[in-house]
């Protein structure tokens, strides 16, 4: 599995049902929710890690400034992570 397969994406319950680039989501989140990210900490729980072979991927819900979103990630193994799951 390549580098393009891994991804870093956001969900927003006011724009339900799409997927947010980590970099547009810091930008909506100070456009949108008047949350600026640089000086707002969030707590996040993890609400699921998948093993897969090639990969690993986690679901995190997040709340920051009083607003609930959805963080979903994945992430191809590399090097001594990856032969001990080959």
């Amino acid at each position: 599995m390549s580098d393009a397969n891994s991804y870093n994406v956001w969900n927003d319950p006011t724009l339900p049902d799409v997927d947010i680039e980590h970099d547009a989501f810091l930008v909506r989140l100070k456009e949108v929710h008047g949350i600026d990210p640089t000086t707002t900490k969030g707590t996040r729980s993890m609400r699921m890690h998948i093993d897969g072979r090639d990969w690993f991927s986690y679901v995190y819900d997040w709340e920051i400034g009083g607003k609930q979103f959805t963080q979903k990630t994945r992430t191809p193994r590399r090097g001594q992570n990856r032969r001990n799951w080959a």
